[in-house]
């Protein structure tokens, strides 16, 4: 195991030292050896890939590549400068010496030591560039601009130099490659590595086994000479228009952006050799397996939803642009679409171009049927490339939805598409000059011509309303089939619904086997192009989403608990910030009666304030006085608020509420059911642990026979299941993002996008929206109103509070009676009188005396 974790350790350490390298464009990563592990541990994305291992290379263009480097024979042969795209990163994953220098193709090399390391040239003295004499010290043996540059650039590196001097007068013998196919001359010990550079400079001849510096001297040659006869045009169309010039022409229309990958496939190999320009990394495949074990396991995925979970493949997925199949029949031509679809390159949006190698002995023959083949494959831009004996070579291309075309391009015949739709076939003849990018590759889905679109859909209110006894264009109603009616009138399409009649929960997913069920399943298996019921991102498997453009939200339903006490109910009533602000202006009166009538009068002067009864001792104060107004007045629309609210509180039931968070949830015990989709995405693994997968109607059901269960499901949807019913929803638990789900390489795909973007951009989106919302709110408020017609008649038991409150104030007045009893009691009431009469008379005379 520990072995095992150091590998893997080694391969993560390989992928952080690639980052250290810049991101140039076209840059190529070259693995070699045994890198099937290397690639499946591999953790982000990548550059194209090319793979290298000890064996032979099996295209027969790279093994007489390979052959160039040895033969000079081959290399004049085959022109090859277009595979000269060096790679910036090499991985090698090798278990010997002698893999690895099979990989790296090392020979066996004279190292000698050097005190100061020296450069070894040689010279040719050819006047006025190179001036050799030998009488002068060593240092000074060599004069002119040739030998000056190599003396600055060597003291630059402090090298030292060794000189071979050929004494030979024949400045041809800077030479180069014999008659047998070898250097000679000048050029020998260079190519047999006795010499890293010779001092004279000399034209750009050959590149093969040297490398020329930076041309830094201009010169050229010139030759005169009587004009031949001129070619016959028919001789220049059938030399010129060969297959690789025609196609790499076509390349040159295409925007060279970075990390763009040619893919090539079928029989490519007289193509390769026909190319004269230089290109970015090349893919190939053919009809057959590919040898790679990663790659074998990556077409697995496309088909295995078990494979796309157990493997990481996202370095792979770096889709390419650019697409080149050069087939002999249409049989052939499948297999390439179906390997260049499986391959990780794949790109249905890419640029295609079909090539008939038989195109000079058949014509265009094959136009139609490899055209329609590409269109069985889901492919728009297409272009079929072939050699008409009347227009020389012409280019075809089909428009499956219009009869819309620039006007290069012209209808030359059509044939019945899906549901007899016009499907139409386009020519445009080959000019190789600047004008032949214009419309080369045209939008084809500006306009549909009423083209059908399948959809599906399935009853979920608010969003889809079904209603089977309207007409057939107005049977779907809700925002989600307002917004696909908005956007596919937008492209000029018809609808084609399939309503399954099934349930909510049958929007489908992955089922235990590994494949789609439910509405998925037919997208997955292309029977149809689009859900119209939009839905939240949970898997992005042989399916795409459009742009979430919906807002929704997970809420829960459940039974409700027992219902909250009236005096609990009017003790709430009032937020505790408006309840402290109460108590606090309560304090500052009871302050400023205290100092004129004492503790006792202050109190009672508190309490008359509070149940809005009058004052018998008012402040002398102004300002005290109008700070008693102005509580007076709060009090007052206190006591209405509380009064006119007093009659619901008693009668409408609240109930106690544990259903409004996640961790509430999770403190009470519930018990979730709901569909599997929502499972992933609570997020908590207690809760998790007791969520249950069940059917749409078993989910309603469980809440309604325990108390301790709940149903996970979408808030507005769930308002609708337990209308008129003893049930309470929660608040939204988490949010959610909601799209439409179309088919994996729908040709459409891009163009509705784009619209529902607009559309969300534009407002429309929260228009219809707001419209389901209102729709929701005035429903509620319809039912609050028919509630309230009826007369909900308050029982003694809602009303117990009230009696205990009076019962209270009876027990304070009885105590408070008997002590006074009990204090005052024992005195007659005549000398109380007496008392009180006394008590006037000294009073009265000490006012008389002051």
């Amino acid at each position: 195991m520990r072995n095992g974790h150091l590998c893997l350790d080694a391969y993560a350490a390989v992928f952080v030292l690639m980052r250290c390298r810049p991101m140039e464009s076209h840059l190529t990563l070259v693995l070699g050896g045994d890198y099937n592990e290397f690639l499946v541990q591999s953790y982000f994305d990548m550059i194209p890939v090319m793979l290298i291992d000890e064996t032979y290379p099996r295209f027969d263009v790279l093994q007489n590549f390979t052959l160039t480097r040895y033969f000079y024979l081959m290399f004049k042969n085959y022109n090859f400068i277009h595979l000269l795209r060096k790679a910036h990163r090499f991985v090698l994953v090798i278990s010997s010496q002698s893999l690895l220098r099979a990989l790296l193709q090392i020979p066996e090399l004279m190292v000698r030591t050097r005190r100061r390391y020296q450069i070894r040239l040689n010279a040719l003295e050819h006047l006025p560039f190179i001036k050799i004499n030998l009488s002068l010290p060593k240092q000074e043996i060599f004069r002119g601009d040739n030998s000056e540059i190599v003396k600055i650039f060597l003291n630059k590196l402090n090298a030292s130099l060794e000189i071979t001097i050929f004494h030979n007068d024949d400045i041809y013998s800077l030479s180069g490659i014999g008659p047998n196919g070898t250097f000679e001359g000048l050029m020998a010990p260079v190519t047999d590595n006795r010499i890293d550079i010779a001092m004279n400079a000399r034209p750009m001849l050959t590149l093969w086994k040297i490398k020329h510096t930076y041309p830094h001297i201009k010169s050229g040659i010139c030759v005169i000479a009587q004009p031949k006869k001129p070619i016959s045009e028919f001789i220049k169309i059938v030399t010129f228009l060969s297959p690789g010039v025609m196609v790499f022409n076509l390349m040159r229309c295409i925007p060279i952006k970075s990390h763009l990958t040619l893919v090539l496939g079928g029989d490519c190999n007289e193509f390769l050799v026909q190319s004269h320009i230089n290109m970015i990394p090349v893919a190939l495949i053919d009809e057959r397996n590919p040898r790679v074990d990663v790659l074998q396991k990556f077409i697995l995925t496309k088909y295995s939803y078990q494979m796309f979970k157990n493997y990481n493949f996202n370095h792979f997925l770096r889709k390419a642009h650019r697409f080149v199949l050069v087939t002999s029949s249409q049989p052939l031509l499948r297999a390439l679409l179906q390997k260049a679809k499986d391959s990780p390159w794949a790109n249905p949006e890419g640029f295609y171009i079909l090539v008939d190698k038989q195109t000079k002995t058949r014509g265009c023959i094959n136009a139609r049927s490899y055209l329609w083949t590409a269109w069985k494959y889901d492919l728009l831009s297409v272009i079929f490339i072939c050699i008409d004996p009347d227009d020389g070579i012409v280019l075809y291309t089909f428009n499956p939805y219009s009869n819309s075309s620039p006007d290069n391009w012209n209808e030359v015949g059509h044939v019945k598409g899906r549901a007899g739709h016009p499907w139409i076939i386009l020519k445009r003849k080959f000019i190789s000059d600047s004008d032949i990018c214009i419309d080369l590759n045209f939008d084809k889905t500006i306009t549909l011509n009423r083209y059908k679109i399948r959809l599906n859909a399935i009853d979920m209110k608010p969003y889809i309303k079904i209603n089977l006894s309207l007409p057939k264009q107005e049977r779907v109603n809700g925002d989600n089939s307002k917004i696909i009616k908005t956007l596919l009138n937008k492209l000029n399409a018809s609808l084609e619904i399939t309503i399954p009649h099934r349930d909510v929960y049958s929007l489908g997913g992955i089922g235990p086997n590994g494949t789609y069920d439910g509405a998925m399943a037919p997208v997955s298996d292309r029977r149809t192009d689009i859900i119209m019921n939009a839905r939240s991102l949970f898997v992005l498997w042989k399916i795409r989403y459009t742009y979430p453009h919906i807002r929704g939200g997970v809420c829960v339903i459940a039974q409700p608990k027992k219902p909250i006490s009236e005096i609990i109910k009017i003790i709430t009533f009032l937020s505790p910030e408006v309840i402290v602000g109460i108590i606090g202006t309560c304090v500052l009166i009871y302050i400023i009666f205290m100092k004129n009538v004492g503790y006792m009068k202050a109190g009672l002067e508190v309490i008359r304030l509070v149940i809005s009864a009058g004052f018998l001792h008012l402040p002398k104060i102004d300002s005290a006085r109008i700070f008693i107004s102005m509580a007076l007045i709060l009090f007052l629309n206190i006591n209405a608020l509380f009064q006119s609210h007093l009659s619901s509180l008693l009668t409408v039931p609240v109930y106690y509420r544990d259903i409004d968070s996640i961790q509430s949830l999770k403190d009470a015990g519930y018990t979730l059911y709901g569909p599997k989709n929502f499972k992933p995405e609570i997020g908590d693994s207690v809760l998790q642990s007791r969520y249950k997968i069940v059917t749409y109607k078993d989910c309603k059901e469980h809440v309604e026979n325990s108390s301790t269960a709940i149903c996970v499901g979408d808030c507005h949807h769930l308002y609708y299941r337990i209308k008129d019913q003893d049930l309470i929803k929660s608040k939204m638990l988490f949010p959610l993002l909601r799209s439409y789900v179309t088919r994996e390489n729908w040709p459409l795909y891009n163009r509705v996008n784009d619209i529902i973007d607009w559309m969300v951009q534009a407002g429309l989106i929260k228009k219809a929206q707001d419209e389901i919302l209102w729709e929701i709110q005035h429903e509620e408020e319809r039912r609050i109103a028919l509630t309230k017609k009826n007369f909900n008649i308050m029982s003694l038991k809602q009303l117990t509070f009230s009696f205990y409150i009076l019962g209270l104030g009876y027990a304070f007045a009885i105590i408070i009676f008997v002590l006074e009893m009990a204090i005052g009691g024992s005195i007659p009431v005549c000398q109380n009188k007496n008392v009180i009469g006394k008590k006037k008379k000294k009073n009265s005379m000490k006012k008389n005396l002051e």
